[in-house]
């Protein structure tokens, strides 16, 4: 080493050394942004493999330990069958449900209910049950038929139906974008990439935003980990109130070769525990759809009761969710009124929306809406 160059390390130390430590972390916060956003482009790209897609699943769902009903017939399990077409933010998805499934009557907590009007507490119906959404990015088309069977005295089997058309597109369920599959049962439907960029990002996507009005997101890389046998980057978003406290956050472990999707998310609710999460989702298997491209073959999701977690700090199973993906199919071809029409059985009661606002409401004959 020349004696020049050993003046010019010399100096680079000292610059260093007598840094102020506010301008070296100015530079630690640039690098970690650049970081952040080399991965949400990262991440927009991968997305893009599943912009249309055909997704046929199976989603059990299991109340373990419910707090919304006691004194019920158990186990209150129910399965569904799931048919999604997707087409971008245009889709289609059919819904079909069997079992025993919790009725939340008005009023809240089953226990009080129970305590205070016994005919009026929360109780388990058993029965089927049919949801279609279509949704051409413009204007949602739903309907939904139950046939149950209240399981309470004096109760008989009930069958309904309804339909609704309003001027607003329903949002893309969690369930079509792989990197958000193990979100779906939170309310947020965006786009991973959307929800790294922030809380403005997700007050611009289209749909309500369902981010109380105020709320800040602090994002994080907080490096590289192993789960799952994947080679994982761990992220944090953490939820901050209009007043600048934190008050939750979402952990997620995004597969390095597995497109960016995260294969764990754990969230955490800062009153009951920063330390222990209340709820726990992980993606158990994989399947290669195309070369290079990946898609959840099973997950499951799980939420412990949060009072426990509170006053005992364990986790006690409220309930879960199993999915089975039983088929996937990249960029399928589709005819336009699959997104566009939705035939309503002749006498379905079909509620017309402009606006936020019911206009009026139709019975329904010989299909003609």
């Amino acid at each position: 080493m020349t004696r020049h160059t050993t003046l010019i390390c010399i100096g680079t130390i000292l610059m260093l050394v007598l840094m102020p430590l506010s301008a070296r972390g100015e530079q630690n916060e640039t690098a970690h942004a650049e970081e952040l956003q080399t991965l949400i482009r990262k991440v927009e790209e991968n997305e893009a493999f599943y912009d249309d897609l055909k997704l046929n699943l199976t989603s059990t769902k299991s109340d373990v330990n419910p707090l919304f009903a006691i004194d019920v017939p158990k186990p209150i399990v129910c399965e569904t069958q799931i048919m999604l077409d997707v087409q971008e933010l245009k889709f289609r998805q059919e819904d079909q449900s069997k079992g025993r499934f919790i009725v939340i009557t008005q009023g809240g907590l089953g226990w009080l209910n129970q305590k205070k009007d016994p005919a009026n507490a929360n109780y388990t119906n058993i029965g089927t049950k049919t949801w279609i959404t279509v949704c051409d990015a413009k204007t949602s088309r739903y309907f939904w038929t139950d046939d149950v069977v209240a399981e309470k005295r004096g109760q008989q089997r009930k069958k309904s139906s309804k339909g609704g058309i309003s001027d607003k597109p329903m949002p893309l369920p969690n369930l079509a974008r792989p990197h958000m599959f193990l979100l779906e049962n939170v309310g947020l439907k965006i786009p991973l990439s959307t929800y790294l960029k922030g809380a403005k990002a997700i007050r611009s996507y289209p749909g309500p935003s369902q981010l109380r009005k105020g709320t800040k997101l602090k994002v994080q890389i907080l490096g590289s980990e192993a789960c799952q046998g994947l080679l994982c980057t761990k992220i944090s978003i953490e939820y901050i109130d209009p007043k600048g406290t934190p008050r939750s956050r979402r952990e997620f472990w995004l597969a390095q070769d597995r497109n960016l999707t995260p294969v764990r998310n754990l969230s955490y609710t800062y009153r009951d525990s920063k330390e222990m999460p209340i709820a726990e989702a992980i993606i158990d298997e994989w399947q290669e759809v195309s070369p290079g491209v990946w898609f959840p073959r099973q997950a499951h999701y799980n939420r412990f009761g949060s009072m426990t977690v509170k006053r005992e700090g364990r986790q006690e199973l409220s309930w879960h969710v199993t999915y089975d993906v039983n088929r996937v199919q990249l960029e399928p071809q589709f005819s336009p009124e699959v997104f566009t029409t939705l035939k309503f059985p002749p006498g379905t009661k079909v509620t017309l929306v402009k606006d936020g606002k019911i206009i009026k409401t139709i019975d329904v004959e010989a299909n003609e809406l």
